[in-house]
């Protein structure tokens, strides 16, 4: 973990991209890259308005902002662009498993019950369920790295947790004033084209990411998958 950690409710950006015990945001098409202090600092200033020794500037970023910064700009800047980012249903325990497979990562944003931060996790194995209303001051972002029969397979503070299907749906959907996404690299849809279900719609895919604001090319593999 990070010195810079602590600072503000969640570094969003540094959250996603800094997750251990998986292959990360950097969608498992490369090695692994890690950023030094000063380069999450800097994030955090550019994405978060941050001025250092500053107090009242630390007000944490939010998922959309950081996420668009990444895919237009690069983390640090002018490296490390994603392709995009592609909303995903909380309450479609299907269809984020099936982001979480092709895709390899999923990107959290939440306001945590305060029974899941009081206290807090101690130890890896931990387990996040329904646990009271969100608390919008406990705004925090964590990655998902793979999922079980019970859930989600998180990331947070350095530590690999499970975030069950029933506490998804209830704080990373628009009504537990959550948010939930995949992350987009063109190195994971290459990649991604030769793990796809049969039937997968891979044009339709594409479609629908352009349509939100993104830009991406069809892989060179590109075609509809049937049985």
């Amino acid at each position: 973990m990070h010195q810079h950690a602590g600072i503000g409710r969640n570094l969003a950006l540094h959250a996603a991209q800094q997750h251990e015990g998986a292959h990360g945001l950097t969608i498992g098409a490369g090695n692994q890259f890690v950023y030094s202090d000063d380069q999450i600092l800097q994030l955090y200033e550019a994405i978060g308005g941050y001025v250092p020794n500053h107090p009242n500037t630390d007000d944490g970023c939010d998922e959309q902002t950081a996420l668009n910064y990444w895919q237009h700009h690069g983390a640090p800047s002018g490296t490390h662009k994603i392709a995009g980012w592609v909303a995903v249903n909380g309450a479609d325990p299907n269809e984020y498993r099936t982001a979480l497979w092709l895709f390899e990562n999923l990107y959290f944003g939440l306001e945590l019950p305060d029974k899941w931060v009081s206290p807090m996790p101690t130890r890896p194995g931990f387990t996040w369920d329904v646990a009271g209303p969100p608390n919008p001051d406990n705004g925090h972002c964590v990655v998902g790295a793979g999922y079980s029969n019970k859930g989600v397979k998180i990331c947070t503070w350095g530590m690999l947790g499970t975030l069950t299907d029933e506490a998804v749906e209830k704080y990373a959907t628009t009504a537990g004033s959550g948010e939930l996404y995949t992350v987009i690299s063109q190195d994971a849809i290459n990649k991604a084209t030769q793990k796809a279900p049969a039937g997968f719609d891979w044009s339709q895919l594409i479609a629908d990411f352009d349509s939100m604001g993104g830009n991406l090319a069809p892989p060179a593999t590109l075609r509809r998958r049937r049985a």
